[in-house]
């Protein structure tokens, strides 16, 4: 798996999408900020394609252990979160390919380092 390739192709996709994804989400989430009527039509947030739409977790479920009783607060507006919870619309391909891809490489770099004795290079930083 070339990562660095994933990556590139999902920022990529985001840059093309970015204005028809950022309409989205300020007509949908901020208030008295947009006149236009919400669409029932979801968006992935990363592509911007309204197609095979699934549920991305913000926070992976293996960040808590696969427990839905842990939480995490917002900083926002103090409200307690959980990880099934708290999910965004991505198309099946971000969400089960790029997105499964770097997510896997993540998983195997925390998996594969010991942070007692190493840690992670340049490159792993910025890609977790």
């Amino acid at each position: 798996m070339n990562i660095d390739l994933i990556m590139r192709t999902l920022r990529v996709k985001i840059r093309q999408s970015s204005k028809k994804i950022m309409d989205d989400v300020i007509v949908r989430h901020v208030p008295n900020v947009s006149s236009k009527k919400k669409s029932k039509i979801e968006i992935c947030v990363f592509c911007g394609t309204q197609n095979n739409l699934t549920k991305e977790h913000v926070l992976p479920r293996w960040t808590f252990g696969k427990s839905t009783e842990e939480y995490f607060v917002t900083d926002i507006n103090k409200s307690e979160q959980t990880y099934n919870k708290t999910t965004v619309p991505a198309c099946a391909e971000c969400n089960n390919g790029r997105l499964a891809s770097i997510e896997n490489y993540i998983i195997s770099l925390f998996k594969d380092t010991n942070l007692k004795d190493t840690f992670f290079d340049q490159n792993e930083v910025q890609n977790i």
